[in-house]
């Protein structure tokens, strides 16, 4: 019964996520705005009941690492609706972690892909819509009590419009396209299907101006299809390393990168990245003593954009996975992250392909994008983990008995 709840749980979320600005725009139209939210109740009514019926290590683990950052966040001054909020963000990666334990094993690769493909294909054709027609919910608004909720958001990359199609954000359809191409180009029985889904989904992320998300999807493919399972553990770790490495030398690097020409061009976001976002987080945090442990829960991410952070520097975003650790544990927060790294990549001989697979996009991913609060990518990432960390466990028990 419970396995049922998740994956209905699961599919709900995925096609909220979709279609999350047209289903924001109906709902506030026809004065329902309140419902935009069920999926995360949903979310949050199954982590309570999980927990009360099975409340195991990872729920104990889990437990304890929010209540640590939210300690942090107290002693920093966030105020507990902050705090709160940043739990409600982070709420699917909590579901994707308590998984059923029969599914977050090594499922049957071709198991429940129309569904993904259905999900897939509207994303998709949402996009390349929103190329021929301006859609309605297209930078609009909505009141949900004393508040107003952005249904979908405009956005542009230098002249070039940003589609985001059915969902909300060029960035959020992006991920949620890649993510999705990842799982299917992994399960696909032919080849013929491999090249469909990636040449769709190549094509929408480039209307939606992602390039990472492009890039690592590319990549991720290629390892998959033809690289061993050692070429791809080093492919992971190199990617691993560049998430770290690429944020660290932006001090550095910025001081030089602004004296060089800044007209906009297809790499101007990850410039600006590097001589304004990246130098300012870093220098902030050291500046405001919150390089060992952070801001804490609330402090850091976009709670900050409803509540203050009390701090001079951007604490909204990261545009980077490590940084966005780091701003919110502190260095302890960043060994912690790495060592987990490491400890699955080291230790899971049998780690299964398409799961690895998954891990690799995310890695790319998160180079420059803020998959902490991805509703995909934490959903991706959870059930990953978990599928790599129980299939582990099964096979040690396979072979001490």
């Amino acid at each position: 019964m419970a396995d049922r709840i998740w994956r209905a749980t699961l599919f709900f979320v995925l096609l909220n996520e979709v279609a999350a600005g047209a289903a924001r725009y109906f709902l506030g139209n026809i004065g329902a705005g309140q419902l935009v939210y069920l999926p995360k109740i949903l979310m949050a009514i199954y982590i309570f009941f999980s927990l009360l019926t099975c409340f195991d290590v990872v729920a104990l683990f889990i437990a304890c690492a929010f209540a640590l950052a939210a300690f942090v966040g107290v002693v920093n001054g966030v105020t507990i609706p902050a705090i709160a909020f940043q739990l409600w963000i982070m709420l699917p990666l909590v579901f994707a972690l308590l998984v059923p334990k029969n599914l977050a094993i090594y499922e049957p690769p071709y198991e429940r892909s129309r569904t993904i493909a259905i999900l897939f294909f509207a994303a998709v054709t949402g996009v390349v819509a929103n190329y021929f027609v301006e859609l309605p919910w297209i930078d609009s608004a909505f009141d949900v009590g004393n508040y107003s909720v952005e249904a979908s958001k405009l956005s542009y990359a230098g002249d070039s419009v940003r589609l985001a199609g059915l969902g909300r954000t060029s960035a959020s359809t992006g991920l949620i396209l890649g993510v999705l191409a990842v799982w299917l180009i992994c399960r696909a029985r032919s080849w013929m299907m491999k090249w469909i889904y990636l040449g769709t989904a190549t094509l929408a992320l480039a209307l939606t101006t992602n390039k990472t998300s492009i890039l690592a999807l590319l990549i991720v493919t290629f390892v998959h299809s033809f690289a061993s399972n050692t070429v791809a553990s080093r492919v992971r770790r190199v990617a691993f390393a560049l998430q770290l490495f690429v944020p660290a030398v932006s001090v550095a690097a910025a001081d030089y990168i602004t004296n060089q020409p800044t007209a906009y061009s297809v790499y101007s976001s990850l410039l600006d990245r590097i001589v304004a976002t990246w130098p300012d987080i870093l220098t902030g945090l050291y500046k405001n003593s919150d390089l060992l442990l952070g801001r804490g829960l609330g402090g850091f991410g976009s709670a900050t954009d409803y509540f203050s952070a009390g701090t001079t520097f951007n604490t909204e975003y990261a545009d980077n996975i490590a940084l966005y650790v780091m701003a919110t544990c502190g260095i302890v927060g960043l060994v912690f992250y790495i060592f987990s790294f490491f400890k699955i990549e080291l230790r899971c001989r049998f780690l299964l392909k398409s799961e690895a697979s998954m891990i690799l996009f995310l890695i790319l991913s998160g180079i420059t994008t803020d998959l902490p609060e991805s509703v995909p990518c934490q959903i991706a990432l959870g059930i990953s983990v978990m599928s790599v960390v129980r299939g582990l466990n099964r096979d040690i028990r396979r072979t001490r008995g």
